[in-house]
Order: structure tokens, then C-alpha cells, then sequence
């Protein structure tokens, strides 16, 4: 998160002046030495360290405000041979940042010699302070700072002019990151159904701090991680700015997959894939991208395979990202974003069938083919890495004294199907073609933890569904021997017609007969 210092103008007027503003024994100009306080804003929970540069005589502005400091000398922590020379130094810097980090290059390390005054929380002013020039550094450790926030950079402030109490005053800002999956042909999305077999496509994005334009250089690295049900495909592509949208750049040469051929096997099985800024060679990493700014987003494309190791049901196959970055201007420290995840689901059809006779031979039994509507209209065998045979046999499962017979597909999304008996068992009938829906579609969209919240099959006569395993259940029954045509179907009219004939036949015969026999 972005800190911007307030209440520090002092700093950049006196900073302004020309040498003799910082210096000048006995001059009309001299006044006597004052304290003064630094002091942070109630609910600051960032720790800062304050170091003595040079104190001296401020000389106050009429408003108050761009005092000098006459009669300089080196402070308590300057590192150095000659405050003055060091003072024209920092002068010389062009930006408030440039000045501060020149200043931080004059301090005495803290091992050599401690800073003058911390902030913490708990005790949030800094009092007694000599006048003159100190250097305010954010000391928070990397581990305390809230997810998406930045640090401080480095404040030079005069202490000791008319206002002698310096505010400073935090306003947050953050970096932010996301992680979204397509939801079929659908917009990005927190959760998705697909089969086994097919490409899953991730995006992820991430957010610049305001304070951006202090960097010098800036670190940036996605870190994301696949659950073991898939596959990662191995190309990604970086764009500043959505892919595919007016003025989006590519930027992908700036930036490695890591490490070999992007992937580490963690010992859960699943995969993790660091997608980093490259150092360059001026070690600027995403600062050597031109263009960029505080409202630049990146965008990171790359897609996965749902293999044969996919969770079926209510826990999904979830996958998280989150989004390591440069957190100080002037120091290399590290911040981190929130995780972010979504869910890849898919679901299982298991058949019970049933006999209305004899059970058929072990080498008899029947075998089904399931069949998947395309965007087309038409439907091809369902297959994958988990169901490599579109056709599958019935199996015997003996449940104490009896047996079931049974046959499941794993691995199904949302979608139409087609249950087909494509071998029907000696003296049996074929079974109808059962043609049903799964309804998947109401998986949550913006969630920190993506839920299933609705599975259903629609025109299955009888089918249960367990949306906690995933399984869609249902029960197909041969019957043996023959079977008319129902009611109204065209066997039936067939029937109908050839019976119709026959009696018109007869009685047209019989009525030739008799008249014969009268004649």
C-alpha cells in the first residue's frame, strides 16, 4: 500500500535553497536552538526509525513553513568528514525521493549506531528532538505488513521550525491480485465445469502501488499453484492490459517461467508455476518495461489439462495465486498480496442395470455407449484420459447375496448426453436411449471460497444426484422376450392398416360367395 508523508513541506523549500540556507555561523540569520516532536496518526501500525542527519539553528519562514538550518554540524548518526558538502549533496537531488535516499547514503549503520527515536503503535511520538534534518526510514517487517501494502519510502524532514510538532499521516493505498478461470465459452470466473480431458484456461491479473513512479526498480512475481487433477500446458503469455483489448501490449519476453520447463511437483502431487519479471540488465525488472504506470494492469494467460486425477464433486480442484512485489522505494523488501483461488468441477454418472428374467451369461452382458451433444447439435462417443473406450459392459458387484450390475463415467461437465445400449444380451430387449441434461451452472462467481451450489439432472426418469460426491445416479431395466410397439406408434398403424385390410378382403369375398349361392 502506498504511504504518502504529509505535513513535511518544510523539507522541500528548505532543500531548495542554496548551501548557505544550510549553513552560516553567527548571521543575522541565527536563532536560537529549539526541540521539536515527529508524531504518526492514531492506527498506524507501521514501526519507523528516526536518524539524526545534522542539527543546528532553524531559521523559520514567515508562514512557518521552508525554515533553514544555519550552523549546521554533523548529527548523532552522520557518516561522514564534511556535514556541509553533504548537505549540498542531498540538495542536489532532483526529486524528494532522490534527496532522502542520498541523505539515507550519510547514516551510520545501526550495528555502529542506534537511530535517535522509533515509532511503534504503542508509542506514536517521537519527542525532544534537537533541531535540525533527520531521516524517517519504515522499519516494519515484511512479515507484519498487511496483505497488498507497501512501505513508506524515505522522509527527510527539518525539525525545530515554528511548527514544531511534524505530522506524518499515512493514506493507504494497495496492490491487489486476482485469479480467474473461463467458464466455458462464458466471461472469467471463480469456478468452471469442465470433462476430463479438456483445457482449462487461467487468467491472472495484478495491481501497481501509487507510488509507483518512486521505484527504481520493481519486483514482480506471480506464484501459482495447480492442484494435481491438472495438467499445466506449459506456454503463458503477459500482457500489460487484457489481452485482446484496445491498446493491450504483450510483454512476455520481460518475464520467465521458473524453474526448467515451468513446473515443480510439490509432494501433494500438485504443480507450482512462478511467473517472474526478468532482472534485465540494468536490474530494473518491471520498471525496464516502458509505458507503465500506477494504473497499468498485467494480465497472465496459460491453460491446464483436467487429467485423470481430478477430484469429482463438491471440493472441486481448487487453484491459488498470489503476487509477490517490491514493497519499499529505497530497500530491496519483499510484500505479498492476499491468495486468491478458484475451482475446477466435474461430476460422474454411475448406471445400475437391472433384469426383468434371467440374468445373462458373464460373457453376455450388455454394454452402453455415452455420447456427448457438441455446440453443434451432433453427438460424438464421450472419451478421455480417465474413459479411453466409448463402449462400456455392465460389471458384477456382489453386494452379501446379491449382485448389481453396474458401469460409471467419470469425469462429465455440465451438459447433454446420450446413454445408448449398443449390445443387448441374448433373448433380452434393447433398452431405450435415456437423453438427459446435468445442470451445473450456478457455481458461485465471486467468492474467497468457490462453492458448488447447484447440481440436478433434468429428463431422467428416477435419477438421484448427490451434489456432495458429485455422482448422478440412475437405473435402466432390460426386459426379456418381445415386445409390441406401444400405443400410437407406427408399428401400431402399420398393424392397424393390415388388419384393416384383411377384414375388407374377407367380407368382400364373403359377399361374392353368397351372391353366387343365390344366383
Amino acid at each position: 500500500m502506498k504511504k504518502v508523508w504529509k505535513g513535511a513541506a518544510a523539507v522541500v523549500a528548505a532543500l531548495s535553497l542554496g548551501v548557505t540556507g544550510f549553513v552560516g555561523a553567527g548571521t543575522a540569520m541565527a536563532a536560537p536552538t529549539r526541540t521539536g516532536q515527529i508524531t504518526v496518526n492514531d492506527g498506524d501500525t507501521h514501526t519507523y526509525a528516526i536518524y539524526q542527519l545534522a542539527t543546528g539553528d532553524v531559521v523559520s519562514a514567515e508562514n512557518g513553513l521552508g525554515g533553514t538550518l544555519s550552523n549546521a554540524v554533523a548529527g548523532t548518526n552522520f557518516n561522514g568528514n564534511d556535514i556541509v558538502a553533504a548537505l549540498e549533496a542531498i540538495k542536489n537531488g532532483s526529486t524528494d525521493i532522490q534527496k532522502a535516499n542520498i541523505a539515507a547514503g550519510y547514516l551510520k549503520a545501526d550495528t555502529v549506531q542506534a537511530p535517535v527515536a522509533n515509532i511503534t503503535a504503542d508509542n506514536q511520538t517521537a519527542t525532544g528532538l534537537t533541531s535540525g534534518y533527520y531521516l524517517i526510514k519504515d522499519t516494519t517487517p515484511n512479515a507484519s505488513l498487511a496483505y497488498g501494502e507497501t512501505h513508506n519510502r524515505y522522509v527527510l524532514v527539518l525539525v525545530g521550525d515554528k511548527n514544531n510538532t511534524i505530522k506524518v499521516t499515512s493514506k493507504r493505498d494497495s496492490v491487489t491480485s486476482e485469479k480467474k478461470v473461463k467458464d466455458g465459452t462464458k466471461s472469467w470466473n471463480d469456478a468452471t465445469d469442465v470433462n476430463i480431458g479438456d483445457t482449462v484456461e487461467f487468467r491472472l491479473m495484478g495491481t501497481l502501488p501509487a507510488n509507483y513512479s518512486e521505484y527504481s526498480y520493481f519486483k514482480y512475481n506471480f506464484s501459482d499453484t495447480l492442484s494435481k487433477g491438472l495438467n499445466f500446458n506449459g506456454k503463458v503469455e503477459v500482457y500489460v492490459g487484457e489481452k485482446g483489448s484496445q491498446g493491450a501490449k504483450d510483454i512476455t519476453s520481460y518475464f520467465e517461467v521458473t524453474p526448467g520447463a515451468a513446473v515443480t511437483t510439490a509432494p501433494t502431487g500438485d504443480t507450482a508455476i512462478a511467473i517472474n519479471a526478468k532482472a534485465g540488465a540494468d536490474n530494473k525488472y518491471l520498471k525496464a518495461i516502458e509505458g507503465l504506470t500506477a494504473t497499468s494492469k498485467i494480465f497472465v494467460y496459460y491453460s491446464a489439462t483436467l487429467n485423470e486425477n481430478a477430484v469429482i464433486g463438491e471440493a472441486g480442484n481448487p487453484n491459488t495465486m498470489h503476487l509477490e512485489y517490491t514493497s519499499h522505494p529505497s530497500e530491496d523488501k519483499m510484500g505479498k498480496t492476499t491468495e486468491d483461488k478458484v475451482k475446477v468441477f466435474t461430476f460422474e454418472l454411475d448406471i445400475f442395470k437391472t433384469f426383468n428374467g434371467t440374468t445373462p451369461g458373464s460373457n453376455d452382458l450388455p454394454k452402453f455407449t455415452l455420447y456427448k451433444k457438441g455446440a453443434d447439435g451432433a453427438y460424438t462417443a464421450y472419451t478421455s484420459t480417465k474413459e479411453p473406450k466409448a463402449e462400456k459392459a455392465v460389471t458384477p458387484q456382489q453386494n452379501g447375496s446379491s449382485t448389481s450390475y453396474v458401469l460409471d463415467y467419470k469425469g462429465l461437465k455440465a451438459g447433454e448426453y446420450k446413454l445408448v445400449e449398443t449390445h443387448v444380451p441374448a433373448g433380452y430387449n434393447k433398452a431405450d436411449d435415456v437423453v438427459f441434461t446435468i445442470n451445473a451452472d450456478e457455481h458461485s462467481t465471486e467468492a474467497v471460497e468457490p462453492v458448488l451450489t447447484k447440481l440436478e439432472v433434468l429428463s431422467f426418469t428416477g435419477a438421484t444426484v448427490d451434489k456432495s460426491s458429485g455422482i448422478i445416479s440412475g437405473t435402466i431395466v432390460n426386459n426379456k422376450g418381445s415386445e409390441l410397439p406401444s400405443t400410437g406408434g407406427m408399428g401400431t398403424v402399420v398393424l392397424y392398416t393390415v388388419g384393416g385390410l384383411i377384414v375388407l378382403i374377407a367380407g368382400v369375398g364373403l359377399a361374392v360367395a353368397l351372391r353366387r349361392r343365390q344366383a
